[in-house]
């Protein structure tokens, strides 16, 4: 796969899919044998369109904003921040009850054979621990 391509499935997965909700374009890219860190007990396009779609359902009104996107011949990283209101506190409640939420996630993909075949996220830290207060 080129860097160029690479880059590119992953600006699509962000603008298109997890900002517009276009799930059916996941079948375009994701293999059959791709595997989530998030959903470890499915495997192939059901398992990012399950991500995909916990993200989408417990955040109103989602807005994705691309911040950066780094690809290699079988990789991509990309950066992004999301704005919206979370339905349910799945990251937890601070000390005064506020929701804690990632703004600015990490996405890796892995590519093989021209196919996404591994998904890992990865949440500021730095920032939800901040919030605890």
């Amino acid at each position: 796969m080129s860097q160029a391509r690479a880059a590119e499935i992953m600006s699509i997965y962000l603008t298109d899919v997890v900002g517009k909700g276009n799930i059916e374009l996941i079948e375009d890219f994701t293999a059959a044998d791709y595997f989530d860190h998030t959903q470890p007990n499915l495997r192939g396009p059901a398992a990012l369109t399950a991500h995909v779609q916990a993200f989408r359902s417990n955040i109103s009104n989602p807005e994705v904003e691309v911040v950066q996107i780094s690809a290699s011949e079988d990789t991509a990283f990309g950066v992004w921040r999301w704005q919206g209101t979370p339905v349910d506190p799945i990251w937890g409640k601070s000390i005064s009850g506020e929701v804690i939420v990632p703004r600015l996630i990490g996405s890796y993909f892995r590519f093989e054979e021209n196919m996404l075949v591994e998904y890992q996220p990865f949440l500021d830290a730095m920032n939800m621990f901040g919030q605890l207060r």
